[in-house]
């Protein structure tokens, strides 16, 4: 009777050749299922189990694992030389649409955003394409819109929220329309908080603005 062996989430064809092959010197007549892929103990070799899963020999595999891993390096090295090129830019972009009060930490959060080696920047893309469409004084519905079609991942939406919500002159209302029901009254707090202390800042510097005009 054939029996099969359960394999565990690390192991790989390799170690279920070894496992098959163990089987086979102790008399036993087993089975592996790797991914749908049926090995037998009593027919397999390291060779036949490369052919039947990845179509190919074992030595064909270990180079493309090479070749994808050495492209793998330079899609992230070009990445992270695109950040690195593209601080400058990111700042002064960002001081157009956020107060200058906020400048400094502005500043620190595109530095920590660039140097982020899952995402390289990108979630500053995002951050100021929503921001930039919130200055422009498109409908929150547009703006949502475009966010929703940035192709996030539950990290980067996370991070292009918390960034639109802090530093933007209309991040509160955006958050607050974008998660709508989802509000937690601590987040609802914070929301109203965040209002404030914009309407505070927009006021100041009406103030100054108008204080300018009657110096002229």
């Amino acid at each position: 009777m054939e029996t099969e062996i359960k394999i565990g989430f690390n192991d790989n064809v390799e170690s279920s050749v070894y496992l098959l092959l163990a089987a086979r010197a102790r008399g036993e007549k087993a089975f592996i299922d790797f991914n749908g892929h049926i090995l037998h103990s009593d027919t397999v070799s390291m060779e036949s189990a490369f052919q039947e899963v990845f179509n190919c020999t074992k030595e064909e595999y270990y180079q493309k694992v090479k070749e994808w891993e050495t492209e793998r390096e330079k899609r992230e090295n070009a990445r992270k030389q695109r950040a690195e090129s593209m601080i400058t830019q990111w700042i002064e972009k960002g001081k157009y649409l956020i107060y200058p009060e906020k400048y400094e930490d502005w500043e620190r959060c595109v530095v920590l955003e660039a140097n982020d080696s899952l995402y390289y920047g990108t979630t500053l893309d995002y951050s100021l394409e929503v921001m930039q469409a919130l200055e422009d004084g498109k409908p929150l519905e547009e703006v949502i819109n475009i966010y929703n079609n940035q192709g996030h991942s539950s990290g980067s939406a996370g991070t292009t929220q918390r960034i639109v919500f802090s530093f933007s002159k209309k991040g509160p209302e955006f958050i607050e329309t974008l998660l709508n029901e989802e509000l937690s009254p601590e987040l609802k707090e914070k929301i109203e908080k965040q209002k404030q202390e914009n309407k505070t800042l927009e006021q100041l510097h009406l103030n100054q603005s108008d204080g300018s005009k009657r110096h002229m």
